[in-house]
């Protein structure tokens, strides 16, 4: 089965607690991707998130696992929930507009709430028709093009989608065992070597050293499809928690692959895009330009082409190593407190108790500000690994550095007034 990654796009503001991606919106109001939520339930540390949070929310295991708007919570908008269950949905990290639209897609809005939002056009798009009754809500839909495949939607069809948060995953009701992404893999050397199960799956794989690991695709075995493999390499590829077609796609980008194969696959079309042909696949031309084209100077269609192929533009920049991503070089801690709340992690850090008078020096830190971790809560280590925080880099944190810039009088423009040194 060929593993396909809809058109969502690892960004500079990543926030990994376990290497988890946060992903880049494709809608346009830029509505920050929720990645506590799509993280399997198995592969999830985080006691607070399995044993307290989701449970309170209404989750099981299975319910977690395949999203749907068909099950109870998802099926209700955000300010239909019940009031505990809502409060939930917050400590996980939820604000309102990131569980209407990821999660409950906006079925749980009424017709009329749909309009005044103007999103009603989007369903339209996708086949609903408006019923005379607007204080009607969406519902599970049940029109023909939601019945399509995500690969078989039109353009027109695709935006539409996106712009209600759906992505190949959430609109084919994929289990998340099924959506591939590799969150194990985008977390720093330092920490698989903490870990040593991990570490040793990792060496088997000819990561011996943090300069293989932490700069993507610079591991020679990346070039290697999951089926020329040795059997151990399999093996410890599979105890990392990549399947068959979640190596061949985000780490060897179908590379591996004979043209012909890339047809079979159903992914040379997205090298076509890219200006690859037989024989520049094969050597015997020189590869095309974009080969050494930044993300950012590619086409939409090719920018989208390499999304299909499983890149992000950090991966295929390939200018900066995992440790000095955002969420593990400063944990955010050069953000302003709007900023934080459109990477969309503000509420992590309110759940450690800061507000925007403390975040701006206006008054103190909060008390986990000096706590050591086995003193914080579950909840507020979770709140700490979506910030991409684990117990080592918590306990490197120096004292709080009064910054030059510091003005008594912050405005909500302000960089924050405590700083972190790791």
């Amino acid at each position: 089965m060929k593993l396909q990654v809809s058109n969502l796009l690892v960004v500079l503001g990543i926030s990994l607690p376990l290497g988890e991606s946060h992903i880049n919106p494709m809608n346009s109001r830029d509505i920050p991707f929720p990645r506590y939520r799509f993280t399997k339930w198995a592969l999830s540390d985080e006691l607070f998130l399995k044993d307290v949070a989701a449970p309170a929310a209404g989750y099981s295991e299975g319910t977690w696992d395949t999203p749907s708007v068909a099950n109870s919570p998802e099926s209700k908008s955000f300010n239909r929930l019940a009031s505990t269950v809502r409060q939930s949905a917050k400590k996980m990290g939820f604000s309102e507009e990131v569980w209407d639209c990821y999660v409950n897609h906006y079925t749980g809005k009424t017709w009329k709430e749909l309009n005044k939002m103007d999103l009603a056009k989007y369903f339209k798009v996708l086949g609903l028709e408006e019923p005379g009754n607007l204080d009607n809500k969406v519902g599970t839909p049940s029109s023909a093009t939601f019945q399509k495949k995500w690969g078989d939607l039109d353009r027109q069809e695709r935006s539409a989608a996106e712009e209600l948060c759906y992505t190949k995953g959430s609109w084919e009701g994929m289990s998340l065992a099924d959506w591939g992404y590799p969150i194990y893999r985008l977390i720093p050397y330092s920490q698989v070597a903490r870990d040593k199960e991990k570490h040793s799956n990792a060496k088997a794989l000819g990561y011996h050293k943090s300069k293989d690991w932490d700069n993507t695709r610079s591991n020679p075995i990346e070039l290697n499809s999951f089926e020329v493999l040795t059997s151990g390499q399999k093996l410890a590829a599979k105890n990392l928690g990549f399947t068959e077609d979640g190596w061949d796609c985000y780490q060897n980008h179908y590379a591996g692959y004979t043209w012909d194969e890339l047809a079979t696959e159903g992914v040379q079309t997205h090298y076509r895009k890219l200006d690859w042909n037989h024989d520049s696949w094969h050597g015997n031309i020189d590869p095309p330009k974009t080969e050494h084209t930044r993300f950012e100077d590619l086409t939409t269609d090719q920018q989208s082409a390499l999304s299909e192929l499983c890149y992000t533009p950090l991966s295929w920049n390939e200018d900066m190593p995992i440790p000095d991503w955002p969420c593990f070089k400063t944990h955010y801690f050069d953000s302003t407190w709007p900023e934080l709340q459109g990477l969309g992690v503000q509420e992590f850090f309110v759940t450690l108790g800061w507000s925007h008078n403390s975040w701006h020096g206006n008054i103190d830190a909060p008390v986990t500000h000096n706590m050591q971790w086995k003193n914080l809560t579950a909840e507020e280590k979770y709140a700490a690994g979506q910030i991409c925080f684990d117990e080592t880099d918590w306990s490197k944190r120096s004292a709080p550095k009064l910054s030059s810039w510091k003005n008594p009088n912050s405005s909500e423009g302000m960089r924050p007034f405590w700083i972190f040194t790791l």
